[in-house]
């Protein structure tokens, strides 16, 4: 049942204000949110707010990048956008080359540096000595 679940397409109408799902075998349901009471309508847009700002900080690898995506999503939604980009990969693999160097002590530290930017990894993640500080 898993596999053929899979096969249920779902189709969001918004001009329609409703959801569709048709089954392989032909069978289809519809809900439009005009047929749902104000409570239930509150009690989806809350959970669909939820989902939305969860999953817009999914990717992040760590607090400090789900706290920054987080707010750009919530800023992002409040200004009328809908689409707001994850946590980006480069963002992510810069923050996870900035804790390896923090990670590595004394000359490990400095060679670790070294080949970072001897491979090019600072100039295409956009790493600063600024970045450096304080690590």
């Amino acid at each position: 049942m898993a596999e053929e679940a899979k096969r249920i397409s779902m189709k969001r109408d918004y001009e329609g204000n409703k959801v569709t799902f048709t089954f392989p075998n032909g069978k289809v349901v519809s809900l439009s949110c005009n047929e749902l009471n104000g409570e239930i309508q509150k009690k989806l847009c809350l959970y669909g707010l939820g989902v939305k700002l969860q999953r817009s900080y999914a990717g992040a690898d760590n607090f400090d990048i789900a706290y920054e995506t987080l707010t750009k999503q919530v800023q992002a939604l409040k200004d009328g956008q809908w689409a707001q980009q994850r946590a980006s990969s480069k963002e992510n693999k810069k923050a996870a080359v900035l804790e390896i160097i923090k990670e590595a002590q004394g000359d490990l530290r400095a060679k670790v540096i070294e080949m970072f930017k001897a491979s090019g990894t600072f100039k295409k993640l956009n790493i600063t000595d600024e970045d450096l500080k304080g690590l």
